[in-house]
């Protein structure tokens, strides 16, 4: 056969087959696969937001860590929780994560069907600022869900320090303020700060009006003790406030999943940089009010962005500075009576004066900004006669005449109550002599043994949240005269282990949610691995088993461990109802906590086991925060 004839039987053969091809497919057409629905785009677990897409798009499911915005190069890559600063790498899934949630707002914004994008936003970068040599940036979170939440109006006597949300504004005709305190003590004491600005993110708009401010205030120092126990009273008033942070965030600038960044200005740098000396520093967040509903909610952490403090500072000097010393200027104090005299009688001689001679109106010398004078507050006995009466009358007009109307007495005057002898004021007061007005001790230097075994709580049961002991079975309930030093000292006592060579603590350095470490010098150790956040973790006074509480399981519930992570059991178990704030007893065989299991705040005690739970304090008032003294 030549090569013209194989060449045409080839030719022949494709024709043949092209026409056998076009008959099959139009005797079996094929058949259309349908696309699968749409991923959902979500930022997991740090926020349970979720994107919507239209069911016409279909997108891979991106999760991605959080990232913490760049800073310049010649900053030091350390955080307060030793957070590495991002590297390029993290920097490049930033970028990626922002244009994707731009092309998804792109497409939703197109379709008929598509919801209203949200998109979780990191924190703005920082500004340009001087950088001085060795420079830091610390990235602060609260270190305890009870350090953050809110307070509202009507309910003077406690606050929803732990729940999701920060709510600031007004519902329902109540005004709610948001507060949350950070811990400075990771910041060198004398390091210059040359930054520092405030993050929250935005959580809960169901109440949010068109209008209105939000501002961010820095409190005072003295707000920063007790704050757990700090309710809406305290923290509206206008003496708690050191200085407001300017300007005010609109309703316009407040969304859900949007990161609003507050600068703290350079003029209250100052301010932050004394807070260095006492470790804490403390805000709140009021809103708009009125009549109508305008609440906004920001995200606390427990489920979702934590609020976020962030300082840049210098190297801190070799030797520390020394704590200042407030001064203060003594004003002698004069007879009222004779002071009123004479101010009536220049007054009076005041236009005289003025024709005779051209001199000017005689002026009360102004005192110092810094002053301060002794002030007695005795209880008013009943005047005995009538000329005593008439007295009395006679020092209070002149007081108004020289003083002006009385005002309330600020905080940060120290009162003081007669004595009738010399003997030492008693640490305590039992229930049945409790008065409305302790008086403050002296800290002593450690926890005398007499209350070793006995149990410390917050109450509201005088009408206040005050600072109450007890003894294990809920009896002799006393309240305690003093600051909270053997409160906090036990507390402190609480997260180390029992040979002090390690110490647990909540943190979220390389995790997306608050979750308990074991520390020690040697590094650190991750305890838990939920999906939820982990809080409150103790440490047994007699062995490696340490308590914490998580809402795991749906409710917050109280949870035990061995360091290493081993063996871990749930000892509560509640249907809607939660236990929080555990403590060993000093022999480690039982823990007391509170729960809302009656619909009121209560002390229960369990054996370790979880097993005998029982309530053991009883009557009005909320009681918070146990804590056994060992």
């Amino acid at each position: 056969m030549n090569r013209d004839s194989i060449i045409s039987i080839v030719a022949m053969m494709v024709i043949v087959t092209g026409i056998a091809a076009i008959i099959f497919l139009t005797l079996n057409p094929p058949q259309t696969t349908a696309l699968p629905p749409a991923s959902g785009v979500q930022e997991i677990p740090s926020s349970a937001i979720n994107i919507a897409l239209p069911t016409q798009i279909v997108l891979p499911t991106i999760v991605l860590p959080t990232v913490a915005p760049a800073i310049p190069e010649s900053a030091q890559s350390l955080t307060a929780d030793s957070t590495p600063v991002p590297t390029e790498a993290q920097n490049a899934e930033a970028a990626v994560r922002n244009a994707l949630a731009t092309t998804i707002a792109e497409r939703q914004a197109g379709g008929s069907t598509a919801a209203e994008p949200t998109v979780l936003m990191t924190p703005q970068p920082l500004p340009d600022v001087p950088m001085p040599a060795g420079a830091t940036l610390y990235e602060l979170r609260p270190t305890s869900p009870d350090l953050v939440g809110w307070a509202r109006q009507d309910n003077d006597n406690g606050n929803e320090f732990g729940d999701f949300n920060i709510f600031a504004g007004t519902y329902q005709g109540q005004r709610h303020v948001g507060a949350v305190q950070f811990d400075l003590s990771a910041i060198p004491i004398g390091s210059p700060i040359v930054h520092a600005d405030i993050t929250f993110t935005g959580i809960n708009d169901q109440w949010l009006g068109s209008d209105g401010n939000w501002t961010i205030s820095v409190l005072e120092p003295w707000m920063d003790s007790n704050w757990i126990t700090r309710s809406f009273h305290w923290l509206t008033r206008a003496e708690s406030e050191s200085a407001a942070l300017t300007p005010a965030l609109s309703a316009a600038e407040l969304a859900v999943g949007k990161a609003n960044t507050v600068l703290i200005p350079s003029q209250m740098i100052p301010l932050l940089q004394d807070r260095l000396f006492t470790g804490k520093v403390s805000f709140r967040v009021t809103g708009p009010t009125g009549d109508a509903d305008n609440l906004f909610g920001w995200s606390s952490g427990a489920r979702g962005p934590a609020p976020i403090l962030r300082i840049v500072a210098g190297e801190a000097p070799s030797v520390p500075p020394p704590t200042p010393t407030p001064n203060y200027v003594i004003v002698t104090p004069v007879d009222v009576v004779a002071l009123a005299a004479e101010r009536m009688t220049a007054i009076a001689q005041a236009p005289q004066q003025v024709a005779q001679a051209g001199a000017a109106t005689p002026t009360h010398t102004p005192l110092p900004p810094n002053w301060v004078t002794p002030i007695i507050v005795v209880p008013t006995a009943v005047p005995e006669n009538q000329a005593t009466a008439v007295w009395l009358i006679e020092v209070a007009a002149a007081q108004e005449i020289v003083y002006g109307t009385p005002t309330a007495t600020p905080p940060n005057v120290w009162t003081a109550t007669p004595t009738p002898t010399a003997t030492a004021t008693p640490l305590f007061i039992p229930q049945n002599e409790w008065t409305p007005t302790p008086t403050m001790t002296p800290t002593p230097g450690a926890i005398p043994d007499f209350l070793r075994g006995k149990i410390f709580f917050y109450s509201s049961r005088t009408g206040s949240s005050r600072l109450m002991f007890m003894n294990p079975d809920g009896s002799d309930v006393s309240l305690w005269q003093g600051d909270d030093w053997v409160y906090r000292t036990a507390k402190e006592r609480e997260i180390q282990s029992p040979d002090g060579s390690r110490w647990v603590a909540v943190q979220r350095e390389q995790v997306t949610i608050d979750q308990i470490f074991v520390l020690s010098s040697d590094g650190r150790q991750q305890l838990t691995h939920f999906n939820d956040v982990s809080y409150d973790p103790v440490w047994s006074p007699v062995e490696d088993r340490i308590l914490f509480v998580s809402p795991q399981s749906g409710n917050d519930e109280i949870y035990s461990v061995w360091f290493n992570g081993d063996d871990l059991k749930q000892l509560t178990n509640n249907e809607w109802q939660w236990d929080k704030h555990p403590s060993w007893s000093p022999d480690g065989r039982e823990i007391v906590f509170f729960s809302n299991r009656t619909g009121q705040s209560k002390l229960y005690i369990m054996s370790a086991d979880g097993s005998n739970v029982r309530q053991v304090s009883f009557g009005e008032g909320e009681d918070l925060y146990p804590v056994w003294i060992k």
